[in-house]
């Protein structure tokens, strides 16, 4: 029995003494775990990892008190209706405008016993001629004025391919192309604002994708939705609304002003059908669905204008068999040569002038200390960093080229960038740890268009590939001399200091009167001229120019001090458990 206790209680040490094991090793990984996150907390790289859009949409209809008017009328497409608020001036009778509202009725009921009018389903331009004729048997020698004051709000539906579908006020001046538009936004009242994040990074991987095909003058994808929406109206009619005529040659009807009770529907985009485009140095690449009656003229129109770089000489225009036509176009891409029905598989491309395609020329601007500073013509990728600073007459005898530097622009170079979306494409397929995204994030924001270039190589060296190949737009800056170095941090008199090539960090630090009790010197470091490297003093060289900055301890928040503390007090609690433990296990 005594052996059998003996056995137990040696079997429930060893079993506390690794549970204790295990919590030590939760402590230190806990103690660890609070200095990085606090390091990643200060500069805001947690948030970076957490969800921090909630989106909610907003299921109130839209008030049309809001809303601008929206589209200018054409009287010839425009249908008055219940709740229409119009303006009548009779001249030269009476110079008084007349403000008349439309009857639930439909009834136009005139000022001064006129008569009356009934409005359903004709335009405001029908309605004129009628209110002309009513008047002729009354008034001789006039002419009318005839408006809409304040239009009326209509109730419409509109679902399918939209961000927001639903049911809708809007005024009745808008047309389906403006009510697509403001539907395919975000709301600016809503929390999900196009400032958000989430909705920024989807705005630039798209542009990012457009960009791409519109650079190489083919369309992103073929159009479909926009070329088959469909209006059912009250009465029962159906319309089909070709947006892409309207946008091509301005014909309303393919726009209609919207009426009480539309349910408008915008088809989602289909895989396979028969499409047209057109291509090559026009503003907008563009593939669309083929509808019947489309003429060359119309597709002309879609690509909406020419590049700088278009060759209007030379547009040609294929067949759906495969046969090269060329067309003449004037500046504005109107047809000047005959115009051809189109069929499925017909595409117009637009050939880019040769002087473009073979374009080496190229300016560039030299700053600083130079002989002759000014902007000069280059060779694109021919001509070399020493070659231009030749024939700019040299550097001077101030230049300093450890500070001097190029700037390259850059069209990715974005002020209205995310840069959290820059560092997730960059991030997600990396090896650097949780710890590194803080650093990773701070290099990312603050990076600089700067060529990597050794000027003292480039200039002195007799080998060209050592020299640097300028590109169009690039600044060269030779720097000057400052003949001082920077000393600030722990540091008893910080300030400026004479440089002397000759001299390390420790002597410089000494002149700016040496460290202070709380400085770590082991931390000390150079940072570089123009570029702000930080370099480890014991293996870089100082430079004219360069700081060398002296930090101190680093400063912890008490809640993060105080937390520490707690995990080092159960750690040494855990330790002197197990020492306990160990001690009796022995013991016995």
């Amino acid at each position: 029995m005594q052996l059998f206790n003996k056995k137990f209680f040696l079997k429930f040490n060893i079993s506390l003494l690794k549970f204790n094991l295990m919590f030590i090793l939760i402590l230190i990984f806990s103690i660890q775990y609070s200095y990085s996150q606090f390091d990643i907390d200060k500069v805001g790289g947690k948030s970076l990892m957490e969800d921090e859009i909630k989106s909610s949409l907003n299921s109130n209809m839209s008030q049309s008190n809001n809303l601008p008017v929206g589209n200018d009328i054409d009287i010839n497409y425009y249908f008055p209706g219940p709740g229409d608020v119009l303006l009548l001036k009779i001249l030269p009778t009476s110079n008084k405008e007349e403000y008349i509202e439309i009857t639930p009725d439909n009834l136009l009921i005139l000022p001064r016993n006129f008569g009356e009018i009934n409005t359903k389903n004709k335009t405001l331009a029908v309605l004129k001629l009628e209110i002309e004729e009513l008047l002729k048997t009354q008034i001789k020698d006039f002419r009318i004025i005839l408006t809409i004051k304040k239009p009326r709000s209509c109730i419409i539906t509109i679902t399918g391919n939209v961000s927001i579908p639903g049911t809708y006020v809007f005024p009745s001046t808008y047309r389906i192309s403006t009510i697509l538009n403001y539907l395919n936004r975000v709301s600016s009242d809503d929390k999900t604002s196009m400032n958000s994040p989430m909705n920024l990074d989807n705005i630039r991987r798209k542009n990012e994708f457009e960009t791409t095909y519109l650079s190489s003058g083919v369309s992103s994808k073929a159009y479909y939705s926009t070329r088959n929406i469909s209006v059912i109206r009250n009465d029962g009619r159906s319309l089909n609304v070709d947006l892409e005529r309207f946008y091509a040659s301005n014909d309303y009807s393919q726009d209609p002003h919207i009426k009480e009770g539309d349910k408008i529907y915008v088809p989602f985009e289909e895989t396979n059908f028969p499409t047209i485009s057109i291509s090559g140095e026009v503003i907008r690449p563009y593939t669309l669905e083929f509808k019947k009656d489309d003429k060359l003229s119309f597709l002309l129109k879609c690509g909406a204008g020419l590049k700088s770089t278009a060759d209007i000489d030379k547009v040609f225009f294929y067949n759906s068999t495969g046969e090269k036509v060329h067309i003449s176009i004037d500046k504005e891409m109107n047809l000047l040569s005959q115009d051809y029905n189109l069929s499925p598989g017909c595409f117009v491309v637009v050939e880019k002038k040769e002087d473009y395609i073979n374009n080496l020329n190229g300016l560039v601007s030299l700053k600083g200390q130079v002989n002759n500073e000014g902007i000069f013509q280059i060779n694109n990728n021919q001509t070399t960093l020493k070659e231009l600073i030749e024939s700019a007459g040299g550097i001077t005898q101030k230049a300093f080229l450890g500070n001097s530097y190029v700037l390259r622009r850059s069209n990715q170079n974005n002020s209205y960038e995310d840069k959290r979306k820059e560092f997730m494409d960059y991030f997600q397929n990396s090896d650097l740890t949780l710890e590194d995204t803080s650093r990773f994030m701070l290099d990312l924001v603050n990076k600089r268009p700067y060529v990597s270039c050794n000027f003292d190589v480039a200039l002195n060296s007799k080998n060209k590939s050592e020299d640097l190949l300028l590109e169009d737009g690039d600044v060269i800056y030779i720097a000057e001399k400052q003949n001082k170095i920077y000393i600030f941090g722990k540091v008893k008199n910080p300030g400026f200091v004479s440089f002397d090539g000759n001299k390390d960090f420790e002597w410089y630090i000494q002149k700016a009167g040496g460290y202070t009790t709380i400085a770590e010197k082991d931390r000390t470091r150079i940072i570089r001229g123009e570029n702000k490297i930080w370099l480890d003093p014991e293996e870089n060289p100082l430079q004219d120019g360069d700081l060398v900055y002296v930090p101190g301890e680093p400063d912890i928040p008490k809640q993060v001090s105080d937390q520490q503390y707690g995990l080092y007090a159960s750690l040494l609690g855990a330790l002197a458990s197990i020492t306990f433990l160990v001690f009796n296990i022995f013991k016995k």
